[in-house]
């Protein structure tokens, strides 16, 4: 009997870590994945050799990677903030070169000011920069960029992300 016992309380404790793995969640906001409607592959972090710092790409959609895990942050109505759960930086926008990039967390920061929404369709938003209003887009070779008009690739999804984060 007592090794039954042993064995079920060690399954209910395997089973308890595995549900707190798959639906991970903190005080600030929700985590997820973000996917880009065109492609299906979802915002993740990479480090890049060559330039020696991580870069924001597509890739793996898998709650299991770090790198693919976002958290919104609302900063004020649909404007949010998302921060990456691997390297604790947030999706940043600027002037500079590369246009998206990962920062040090500030809710001063306007470009880490993310507006989202889609009232053409309520499944997929689009992920504004509040810095420039230009939209986030996920380019079929893999890679992410933004674009000042984003409304001619509604039409093609580069523009729309799954919202599954900011609901």
């Amino acid at each position: 009997m007592k090794k039954y016992l042993s064995i079920a309380l060690a399954a209910a404790g395997v089973a308890t870590a595995l549900s707190a793995m798959t639906t991970p969640a903190t005080a600030a906001g929700s985590l997820s994945t973000i996917q880009n409607r065109a492609t299906g592959k979802c915002l993740v972090t990479v480090w890049d050799a060559a330039t020696g710092a991580h870069t924001v790409t597509q890739g793996t959609c898998s709650t299991f990677n770090a790198a693919a895990l976002w958290e919104a942050t609302a900063i004020n109505g649909p404007v949010q903030r998302l921060r990456n759960v691997a390297l604790n930086k947030c999706l940043d926008t600027g002037s500079g070169n590369p246009p998206i990039y990962l920062s040090s967390c500030s809710s001063q920061d306007q470009g880490q000011q993310w507006a989202v929404g889609n009232p053409a369709d309520p499944d997929w938003d689009v992920i504004e920069s509040q810095y420039h209003s230009w939209s986030l887009v996920g380019w079929l070779d893999g890679t992410v960029g933004l674009v000042q008009d984003h409304y001619p690739l509604l039409k093609t999804d580069k523009a729309e992300w799954n919202h599954s984060l900011f609901s």
